[in-house]
């Protein structure tokens, strides 16, 4: 990133040629699971008790169910569209570039990554894991 650029990065182009190893990874990152099946869990409690509770509450209590259901689809969406892509190109110099998608883009990213990996493959340069929890 640069922080006195107008669009805030800058694309830099390394040859080829100097990339020795390419890894592709697709993980899933155990902390945005958790998180999610912690927000279900705070909404399943906050549901369970509202139900319990419900002849006790005053007669204008407004309860925003919007809301809650609305937590309980994201929470659920980084439980189970957690998968991301990562790419690691290790240069002949040793030094490593690191590429992550967004937990959640995997769908959208598979296409770029299915061709850098392709590439990777043909010039026998790929390291392939297949699915690692992280």
């Amino acid at each position: 990133r640069k922080l006195v650029s107008r669009s805030g990065h800058e694309l830099v182009g390394y040859p080829l040629d100097e990339c020795a190893r390419v890894r592709h990874v697709e993980e899933r990152p155990w902390w945005t699971m958790v998180s999610g099946a912690l927000l279900v869990a705070l909404v399943a409690f906050i549901v369970y008790m509202l139900s319990i509770t419900w002849d006790q509450l005053e007669p204008q209590t407004r309860v925003p169910m919007g809301a809650l259901a609305l937590a309980g689809i994201y929470g659920v969406r980084r439980v189970v569209g957690s998968r991301r892509h990562r790419l690691v190109f290790t240069m002949k110099d040793g030094s490593k570039l690191r590429w992550t998608s967004r937990p959640g883009e995997y769908d959208a990213k598979k296409p770029a990554v299915e061709t850098v990996v392709e590439l990777a493959r043909a010039r026998q340069i790929l390291e392939d894991t297949r699915l690692v929890r992280s």
